[in-house]
């Protein structure tokens, strides 16, 4: 794993081994990339130096004068600790690809071979330095992400402005460029991006090597890019080229009807862990509506309901006779309480429809109250993020 080491132009040859972006002004350099190591040997140059120190970066100064808050070493001592610091990151980097190995292993098993294969394949194709995703209603939701694609950055074209992507992507001297980092870019949306756009950033990914926004400097291109459409048709020709097969269509869900359970049961899983719940069941009659239903909204419908299934929204079985463990009365009460008080309200709004005054009254509670529980349970008629 290489170090993104920057180090003055004198130490070049002592420094050669570890591959060192030279400078002879730190502020020309400085701004290019996430640096791991900055070394300098003027004093002067370590608050600016410092300015990066947030970013994880090691600030090394071999001066004689020594310096608050940053390594103070001399140059014997600073080639050990980059070797040693070498390896680190090596053996962090198989470490990362063994649990990675363990993820994509464990996570497609569970599921049909239409969506295993799925994963495979967005597995293998980020891996390429550029490469496209295919998946309606616009999503990639982050557990399919950060479960296959590990270290990755998202814009999302949908949200901010052209201009501003090019800033954060490309970078300037008060943007460091996210075409600089290790791991994967992921453009979201790219259906409402302008084909000049997608070229000039495909051409980078693909070409190993950037512009700065608005500069002629060159700089290395270390993130790997993934292009997300919509819709195919969208895809600009010159994108399939530079492409070639390093693309994969995430399936619509009226496709994987069949692996709907076990994605909710992993979902529920989670959240189950993270709420001591000792032992959920989902009901068969939940496993039915998920495998009948449309879901016209694609993922973000499903996922929308996956979640009302977690917080209690939908009905959710409990299993007391395979608990090993019995949970606190109190506990227990409360989950099978709201979820009977969700009812409650939820059929006085069928009743009374949105008007509060009225609720408040056949509910019996204040305004502040009834505006909490609204909101707690989901039916405040606002949509769900």
């Amino acid at each position: 794993m290489i170090i993104h080491l920057l180090a003055p132009k004198s130490f070049g040859k002592k420094l050669s081994k570890f591959e060192p972006v030279l400078y002879e002004n730190l502020k020309d350099k400085i701004y290019s990339c996430f640096w791991n190591v900055i070394v300098v040997e003027n004093p002067q140059d370590v608050k600016l130096a410092l300015g990066f120190s947030r970013f994880g970066t090691l600030i090394v100064n071999t001066s004689d004068t020594p310096v608050d808050n940053v390594l103070n070493c001399r140059m014997e001592d600073l080639i050990l600790s980059l070797e040693f610091l070498s390896k680190i990151m090596e053996e962090r980097k198989k470490i990362d690809a063994v649990e990675k190995e363990q993820r994509l292993l464990m996570e497609p098993v569970m599921l049909k071979p239409k969506m295993a294969r799925v994963y495979r394949e967005l597995a293998r194709y980020s891996a390429s330095r550029t490469s496209i995703v295919i998946a309606e209603d616009g999503l990639l939701e982050d557990w399919i992400l950060s479960s296959i694609l590990g270290n990755y950055e998202v814009v999302d074209f949908g949200i901010i402005s052209e201009e501003e992507a090019l800033l954060r992507i490309f970078g300037t001297n008060n943007h460091p460029p996210l075409l600089s980092k290790d791991g994967i870019l992921v453009l979201m949306n790219c259906d409402n991006c302008s084909e000049q756009t997608i070229s000039k950033i495909a051409r980078s990914s693909s070409l190993g090597i950037f512009s700065p926004y608005l500069s002629d400097m060159k700089e290395r291109c270390a993130a790997r890019t993934l292009f997300h459409f919509e819709n195919a048709k969208n895809i600009p020709e010159m994108l399939l080229q530079v492409v070639g097969t390093s693309r994969v269509k995430i399936p619509p869900i009226r496709e994987i009807a069949d692996s709907l359970p076990e994605i909710l049961r992993f979902f529920i899983s989670m959240i189950g862990q993270k709420m001591f719940i000792a032992n959920v069941e989902i009901s068969q009659d939940v496993i039915n509506r998920i495998k009948k239903a449309e879901w016209r909204g694609n993922w973000r419908e499903f996922f929308d309901f996956c979640k009302s299934i977690a917080i209690g929204e939908e009905k959710i079985e409990h299993r007391l006779d395979e608990v090993k463990e019995i949970p606190k009365l109190k506990e227990y009460t409360k989950m099978v309480s709201a979820e009977a008080e969700r009812e409650l309200i939820k059929r006085a709004i069928q009743i009374h429809g949105r008007n509060r005054k009225k609720l408040c009254e056949v509910l019996d509670v204040n305004t502040k109250t009834l505006v909490n529980k609204l909101k707690l349970y989901g039916l405040d008629g606002k949509k769900q993020k």
